[in-house]
Formats: structure tokens, sequence, C-alpha cells
């Protein structure tokens, strides 16, 4: 369901993570009414996050003074500005809430960092920053009622994760390192060596991208040999130099996907993932498309969610945080 057009502006949101910020201000329901973004990501501004968010929110001050801050990512992390705790699951809107860390600054302006969470019921701990507010949003938007099964929810990135929420908490999850290992394997392998420079504009080469589905299997086995093959069908004339990205792409993909059906059912870390025919993507352009693709190939029949999850989730906490004072 598209949102609703704006309304009047109820609280500023960070979405700030390793290498990206974007600050916007929102209505209530968490509608984007302006954004700004830019790279400075907790990496570079590491020790001027104050500065640095004073200068994002410069145009909206004057006129916007007083608005409520809510801050949510890696910001919250050790290596970001203010250190939340990881809040153990099942963990919903009201656990995040009243988990919010807040810092005053100079000039009164009180911020509100998000908690992250963690599961660590199983031999290998997880933990996630960021997400649970997108995650939290994409609730707020499409209410999961108590008779509900059990939702299976996909947020691609660096480190996806796969989610589970049952009656409106998350209750499992599960990080797969897919675009930091696909980012290692493009920069600094012999497969890299291979690749044409890279075009941000470039559209995916579908075809290539299935092939490298396709040959991750239906289990996602022998990923370490199966690598190779960028390299060994360009040898032979079977891949173009230009499709290895987008071979190599669906390959991580194709295996992630194919192991977490597989191996998340089986050991119990996520119920639904096994036996679901459904799944929710929470992520935006091309990377959004390809976890459809690849789901689509695996039997999930795949949607994107409308945009705007972390937008309505900063709103979704605030009016819960405000709830829970009165």
């Amino acid at each position: 369901m598209p949102p609703d057009l704006p309304g009047a502006p109820a609280l500023i949101g960070l979405d700030w993570g390793t290498t990206r910020l974007r600050v916007m201000l929102l209505d209530a329901a968490g509608n984007v009414i302006a954004i700004r973004e830019s790279d400075e990501g907790i990496r570079r501004a590491r020790g001027a996050f104050a500065e640095t968010f004073a200068e994002a929110i410069a145009p909206w001050q004057a006129q916007h003074a007083g608005l409520p801050v809510y801050a949510s990512g890696m910001i919250t992390s050790r290596n970001g500005w203010v250190q939340t705790p990881y809040l153990p699951l099942p963990a919903d809107a009201g656990a995040l809430a009243a988990g919010l860390v807040r810092h005053t600054m100079p000039d009164a302006t009180v911020i509100a960092f998000v908690p992250g969470l963690c599961d660590d019921r199983g031999t290998h701990p997880d933990v996630m920053r960021g997400e649970e507010t997108e995650i939290v949003g994409h609730l707020a938007q499409n209410p999961q009622s108590p008779d509900d099964p059990a939702r299976l929810l996909i947020l691609p990135g660096t480190h996806t994760k796969w989610v589970e929420t049952a009656q409106g908490r998350i209750t499992r999850f599960r990080t797969f390192m897919t675009g930091e290992l696909y980012a290692a394997m493009s920069r600094h392998s012999i497969l890299g060596d291979l690749m044409p420079p890279h075009d941000e504009a470039a559209p995916c080469d579908r075809e290539a991208f299935a092939r490298g589905v396709a040959a991750a299997g239906t289990d996602g086995g022998d990923l370490l040999a199966k690598l190779f093959s960028a390299r060994s069908l360009v040898l032979f004339e079977r891949l173009a130099p230009a499709q290895i990205g987008d071979y190599l792409s669906g390959l991580l993909i194709g295996t992630e996907v194919a192991q977490a059906r597989a191996a998340m059912g089986e050991r119990g870390e996520i119920a639904g993932a096994a036996s679901a025919t459904a799944c929710t993507i929470i992520g935006r352009g091309d990377l959004a498309a390809r976890y459809a693709q690849a789901c689509e190939a695996h039997g999930l029949v795949a949607q994107i969610a409308a945009p705007g999850a972390a937008g309505a989730g900063l709103a979704a906490l605030h009016a819960r945080a405000a709830q829970d004072s009165r």
C-alpha cells in the first residue's frame, strides 16, 4: 500500500550506517517530507558525530527546532556515537521503545538512539543494528494479527538478514555476509582482475545472474569450488568478462537463498524459512530485484516492500515512547 501524502513535520530521523547517512524530516506516520543523504557514514564521521549531525540538519534547524530526533543503525554501535545495548529476542516496538538511549546535546536537542537486537540462543550468536527499525516500520505499515502465520522477511545489504516475525514481534533472524563477500571477491581476487571497471549505471545482466543462481544449486553446496567457475568459464569463452560480476552475484545470492531455506529450517533457527512459500524483501533498487529473482528461482513467491520502512519505524518508536511516558 503506498504511503499517504506527508503531513506536518513531527520528528527528525537518522538512518546512520557504516558508509551512508540519511537524515529524514518525517511526519507522525513516518512519511518522508524531506531527506538529505551523504557518504558521512560512521567510518568517515568518526570523532565528529556531533558536527556531522549539526551540518546535516542545518537547513531545517531554524524552522523545525525542537522536533524530537531518533537515530538507528551503526551509529549506535561501539564504533558509533552513543552505544546502545542489544536486546534479546523476541522483541517488538514496545521493547525497542523501552530500550531507547537518550543523549542531550549542548543546545538541549535530545537524540533517542535505538537499541540493536541479538539472538544468542544457538552456537552462533547473531546481532543486528538498523534493520530492527525497518522491520518495525514494515510491520507498522502492514500489521500482523495474532492469527497471522509467521512472516519471512529478507533485508538485503552488506550483511543480509533473514528474519521471522510472528504476532508483530521479531522472533528469529540470521545474517549472511553475502554483500561483503561479493565486494571482497570483486576487488581483491583473481576474479576481480578479470572484471572490467564497474559501471554503477549499467543494468544487471539478468541472464548471467540467473546462470549464477542456477550454478549455486538447490542446496548451495560446494561454494568454494563453484566460485572458480567464474574464472574457468571465461577461459573457455562460455562467459564474457563483462558478465563475471552478475554471474558471481547470482552464485553468491543463490547460495545464500538455498542455504537459508535448508539449514535455517532444519536447525530450527528460522522455522518458516524451510516451509515458507512467500517472502517480503525490504530493500531498494537493483539489489532487492536480484534477491526477488533468486528467491523465485528457489520456489519462494517474493514481493518487494514499499519504500519508507526506516522512517515508518522511527515514527512508530516515537509514538510508542510517547504512549509509554504518559
